[in-house]
């Protein structure tokens, strides 16, 4: 019966051991730059995941995203965000419309985040108009986070 024990904690250990490899995979990375495979193009990435895979439809300067453009987020080979944005030095940066997971944003963006004034229209049909400073929105009781985490607002 402690044989029995054993064997099931030792296949249970290697269960976990052999998917570690997934796990990691799935974890996000440093925040940093990815390029455009096409056209060497590279923007900021704040959240890259393993698989990330960044397109660039506008001027590069110097290597970097410059000007207005469209920019698409995909993985694994699925569009998952899209915007068109201004960008500076390969950062989203002025007037921008973003489309991801979380809902469609209008407003203006400062490194890569929600800066000044925009409006959130959530997936869920809730609205979040106002002015958002890094990413987050705090206004009357209402809170939420669009290209930042709630912890990272403070939420």
């Amino acid at each position: 019966m402690v044989w029995d024990r054993a064997f099931v904690l030792g296949a249970g250990l290697m269960s976990i051991l052999a998917s570690a490899p997934r796990i990691a995979a799935a974890q996000t990375l440093p925040p940093g730059w990815t390029a455009d495979s096409k056209t060497g193009c590279r923007v900021w990435n704040n959240y890259p995941q393993a698989d990330d895979h960044v397109q660039w439809q506008g001027r590069c300067v110097r290597g970097f995203a410059q000007g207005h453009g469209l920019l698409r987020w995909s993985s694994s080979g699925k569009v998952y965000e899209t915007d068109r944005i201004d960008m500076v030095g390969g950062k989203s940066n002025g007037q921008g419309v973003a489309d991801d997971w979380k809902g469609h944003f209008v407003g203006r963006f400062v490194d890569n985040r929600p800066n000044g004034q925009g409006t959130l229209t959530a997936k869920n049909g809730q609205r979040y108009s106002g002015l958002w400073r890094n990413g987050c929105f705090d206004h009357g009781g209402r809170r939420m986070s669009f290209f930042n985490s709630d912890a990272g607002c403070g939420f």
